[in-house]
């Protein structure tokens, strides 16, 4: 206990003098975080080399043991194996960090490094061998334990990194997860990690002094990479002398906020058939702006929600098995209820898919659909068309619908709301969200463009459009260009 406090300290002082030091070598080398994505959040470009703060902020209570020598010390630096390993590991990922910061690296040679950070530690023995299940008892993983210690060291660096969009979010989070893992880990009197995770919540906690709302300086994809590596390891390492599912359950709820975020990613793309890791702005932390809460509310009430995880890991490490179960069961109530108060569309899907297998609704929809395009002629009167096209807009469920046509034939722009759509379409899109909510549509009638259409959904109230609605919506726009061109030469020849 006396070791971890130390080691709090003295990494909350190491990073809180280092930081500012980071801060000024990135403005000096232009390694600045600037707001040119969607997704930001942010209005001015902001340096990006605090993880390497927090890295210093680590190693120091670690460099001080290694020449005061006490039981701890001696324990940490008596398996040189483990050791290697581990600082093979924070290598790999802290250079990778460092030139994604400065350069940028692709998704694929991120995991590539991320995989075989988790073989590095896989190696020098951080593993996870099995799992207890409870009254099933203990699931030996044998060969898929490589498999399985990759994969979580994996999602761990990514979760972290996805939850690092709001000031201060990713260092609040690791303070409390690590702070978490320190009291497990004594709980299970695995001193050596109770050490590292007191190093990393010092560490963390000291950067967070400038980077919480409006923050000064970002952790970067450094930070973000290291302290996702090393709260995987730790939380290996926390339940590592105990059997009990609870060894299991609490490290993972000691990192609910980010591994459940990461999971809701995961599902909502999977539900809306896109690929899972393109960044995109419908993270719970982006919800919660979209809600209307600031940015610093957004995140304080994040720091709750990781609070109300720390909590139930506790109480599940630390109390009988019943008890355990009962948390368990809240907790996912409590998730339950948050993405419904959230409003991600995307999860009525289900429902939805399911209504319209039992209804027919697509084959109905499709029909009346026809049915329409099929009546439609131009009769030298846009308002008509015009009406019949908010028709095809109500069938679709569309949220706006603008309507530009060509010189001569009513060019006048017009525009149509549906007023049981939510106030205000997305003042941000990503690349994702406008094709997946939004259809242009050109009205190309042979080789003149006689206008253009655009059929609109609110994310935040809307799923995108499937591929049967943009099949209909494409049919509509060809036949209305060809009636608006076959009304406008008709026009004439009557006239003469």
């Amino acid at each position: 206990m006396k070791t971890g406090f130390v080691a709090f300290v003295v990494a909350a002082l190491v990073a809180t003098i280092a930081t500012p030091l980071m801060r000024a070598l990135a403005k000096r080398l232009g390694v600045l975080d600037r707001p040119i994505e969607a997704r930001k959040v942010h209005q001015i470009p902001v340096p990006r080399l605090g993880g390497l703060a927090i890295l210093l902020g680590t190693a120091a209570p670690f460099i001080g043991l290694y020449f005061y020598r006490n039981g701890v010390s001696y324990l940490i630096f008596q398996d040189g194996r483990r050791i290697a390993a581990l600082a093979g590991a924070i290598l790999l990922v802290v250079v990778a960090g460092l030139l994604d910061d400065v350069r940028g690296l692709s998704q694929r040679l991120r995991f590539a490094v991320e995989a075989l950070a988790g073989a590095l530690v896989y190696w020098g023995g951080f593993r996870i061998d099995g799992l207890s299940l409870p009254w099933l008892g203990h699931l030996n993983l044998g060969p898929l334990a490589l498999a399985v210690t990759v994969l979580w060291v994996v999602a761990v660096i990514n979760a972290l990194n996805f939850t690092d969009g709001l000031d201060g979010l990713a260092a609040g989070t690791a303070v409390l997860a690590a702070g978490t893992l320190f009291v497990l880990a004594l709980h299970y009197q695995n001193f050596v990690p109770g050490v590292f995770s007191a190093a990393v919540a010092g560490a963390a906690f000291g950067f967070l002094l400038f980077n919480f709302h409006p923050a000064t300086v970002y952790m970067g994809d450094t930070g973000s990479m290291f302290l996702g590596l090393v709260l995987a390891v730790t939380a290996i390492g926390a339940g590592e002398k105990s059997a009990a599912v609870v060894a299991i359950l609490g490290p993972l709820l000691a990192l609910g906020l980010p591994i459940g975020d990461t999971v809701l990613r995961i599902v909502r793309r999977i539900i809306l058939g896109q690929p899972w890791f393109p960044a995109d702005r419908k993270h719970v932390h982006h919800r919660l702006l979209d809600l209307g809460l600031s940015h610093r509310n957004a995140t304080l009430v994040l720091y709750g929600a990781t609070a109300i995880f720390c909590a139930a890991a506790l109480a599940i490490a630390l109390a009988s098995p019943w008890l355990a179960a009962g948390v368990g069961v809240l907790v996912v109530g409590c998730l339950v209820f948050a993405v419904r108060a959230l409003g991600f569309a995307e999860f009525n899907r289900f429902a939805e898919l399911r209504q319209r297998q039992v209804s027919g609704s697509i084959e109905q929809m499709v029909c009346t659909a026809e049915e329409k395009i099929s009546a439609l002629r131009f009769g030298g009167d846009p308002d008509a068309l015009w009406e019949k096209t908010i028709e095809i807009a109500r069938l679709l469920d569309v949220d706006r619908l603008e309507w530009t046509l060509g010189p001569g034939l009513g060019g006048t722009p017009r525009v149509w709301e549906n007023s049981g759509g939510a106030e205000g379409l997305p003042l941000v899109w990503t690349p994702q969200e406008r094709e997946s909510f939004v259809l242009s549509l050109p009205l190309d009638a042979g080789v003149v463009r006689v206008g253009v259409l655009v059929f609109s959904r609110e994310p935040r109230r809307s799923l995108p459009f499937n591929g049967v609605e943009r099949l209909v919506a494409r049919l509509w726009a060809g036949r209305l260009a060809a009636a608006i061109e076959g009304g406008a030469t008709a026009a004439p020849a009557q006239s003469a």
